[in-house]
């Protein structure tokens, strides 16, 4: 069986979230953490993009 999911499946409703919030930086930490993936793949991040 495959599954197929679609970008608009995925980033829709994300973007709107997204557009929903002031500050998109919180959102996104607590969805991906980036900062820690960056971090793990040797990255550099400046204080601004890590979670506040």
């Amino acid at each position: 069986m495959h599954i197929i999911i679609t970008a608009s499946e995925v980033l829709l409703p994300l973007l709107k979230q997204l557009s929903q919030q002031g500050d998109v930086r919180p959102v996104l930490y607590e969805k991906f953490h980036m900062p820690e993936w960056f971090h793990k793949h040797g990255i550099p991040t400046s204080g601004s993009a890590t979670h506040v």
